[in-house]
């Protein structure tokens, strides 16, 4: 035969009472394990996007726009002079800016500019004009 053992009310309800605990324990737990996840994406997600944001704005602040301006030739001077005067960092080297001014001036000797003589000569801005 088999027997049933008759618990006491009290005991029944220290029992309940440990398994909602049990119960409430594990909810909290995973409510807490999900809010831990979702900050972790959410500052992921704000580095992520964060660096592009302070990318897009410096180059926005960097951004140089390429004009081009006349100047009379002086006495003295040369495509070397004028390159080191007027040259910005935008050209690797005096002689990249210098081939430019050719360029642009149909220059077939570069020793045979002279004073008085007009060239047209490429410059960089930040401004927009």
């Amino acid at each position: 035969m088999s027997t049933t053992t008759i618990k006491s009310p009290a005991t029944l309800y220290i029992e309940k009472s440990i398994r909602n605990h049990k119960r409430r324990k594990a909810q909290l737990k995973g409510r807490f394990l999900l809010l831990a996840i979702i900050i972790t994406v959410l500052l992921v997600a704000s580095g992520f996007f964060g660096k592009y944001i302070a990318k897009a704005q410096s180059t926005e602040e960097s951004t140089n726009y390429k004009y081009y301006t006349q100047i009379t030739v002086s006495y003295g001077d040369s495509l070397w002079t004028i390159a080191e005067e007027n040259m910005s960092n935008e050209y690797k080297s005096e002689q990249a800016y210098i081939k430019e001014v050719i360029a642009i001036n149909n220059i077939t000797n570069a020793d045979s500019i002279i004073e008085g003589q007009t060239l047209i000569i490429p410059y960089y801005s930040t401004t927009l004009k």
